[in-house]
């Protein structure tokens, strides 16, 4: 694969007064940053987001690396919703997540509730403390950034 500047949407997507996020595509890279409580209408948005930024791979094996700010957890509804999603995205190339929950304010919650929803979707996952030890873990899989 040739490599290519990466893909971002302009401006994070912001659903209430409690959740947003950015992402972009960098090589086979889904970057995002997550900020607030997660609902399921804005799940349901990031996962287009991703299905359109992911689209140009042409069904290359991709990975998922996420930034998790403030409170960073997920109702019940969305919770429920985001294995779906994996599910839908692991047949769509989704190879593997790593979450870095050191910024949230509870981060073991964030932790346990992520962890929960990898295992339910059957997807490998990495819970780590910076951006680079993620890259390499995703990149040892064969997922890499530019």
């Amino acid at each position: 694969m040739q490599s290519t500047p990466p893909s971002r949407l302009s401006s994070p997507a912001s659903f209430s007064k409690h959740g947003e996020y950015a992402i972009e595509l960098n090589g086979c890279v889904i970057k995002a940053e997550l900020k607030g409580i997660a609902t399921q209408k804005m799940l349901q948005q990031y996962h287009d987001d991703v299905l359109m930024l992911t689209g140009n791979l042409d069904g290359a094996q991709w990975g998922f690396i996420g930034s998790i700010f403030g409170t960073g957890v997920l109702t019940p509804e969305a919770e429920e919703w985001l294995v779906v999603s994996i599910k839908r995205r692991m047949k769509l190339g989704m190879l593997a997540s790593v979450v870095i929950a050191d910024r949230a304010k509870v981060p073991a919650l964030v932790v346990r509730q992520f962890e929960r929803v990898f295992q339910q979707a059957g997807i490998k996952y990495l819970f780590c403390s910076s951006e680079q030890e993620g890259l390499d873990w995703l990149s040892s899989l064969g997922c890499k950034a530019n």
